[in-house]
């Protein structure tokens, strides 16, 4: 009989060559933590974007694997599909945001009280006086002339 060909695939978590691996998770997690001592004492943020650090995917994986989820989760659909959570330790969120194609565009840990990306624009706050003053003045034109008063 003929000879018989085995190919043999084992499938592994961690890259096999070490040498593909950064190096950089630790000095990420020292960023963190002195992001996260910073903003307990100045109430400064920190902003560190994970697509711009040179980070094996396993790395990135361990990295957000390490910060989990905390009790808040944000959703948002604007320009693309966006997840934001807090992790596990408060003041540390990730921000996950994706184009409207589905493709990955910022992944980036957020060292805040609250994600930047999730509070209210000035812009917007603007747009939204401005419709719900036009809703007012179709109920009630009295209302309208209130408002026009007040500011």
């Amino acid at each position: 009989m003929g000879e018989r060909n085995t190919i043999v695939v084992k499938a592994e978590s961690q890259p096999r060559d070490k040498s593909l691996l950064t190096g950089n998770t630790p000095p990420l997690l020292n960023e963190i933590h002195y992001g996260l001592a910073r903003l307990r004492d100045t109430n400064e943020p920190t902003i560190i974007d994970l697509l711009a650090i040179p980070l094996a995917e396993t790395e990135r994986n361990e990295i957000l694997s390490l910060l989990g989820v905390g009790e808040v989760r944000i959703h948002l659909d604007a320009f693309g599909d966006s997840r934001i959570w807090e992790s596990r330790f408060p003041g540390v969120w990730v921000a996950d945001h994706y184009d409207a194609g589905g493709q990955r565009i910022v992944l980036q840990v957020e060292i805040a009280r609250f994600p930047a990306l999730a509070c209210s624009q000035p812009e917007d706050i603007d747009d939204g006086l401005l419709r719900l003053e036009s809703e007012l003045a179709a109920l009630s034109p009295e209302a309208s002339s209130r408002n026009e008063e007040r500011y």
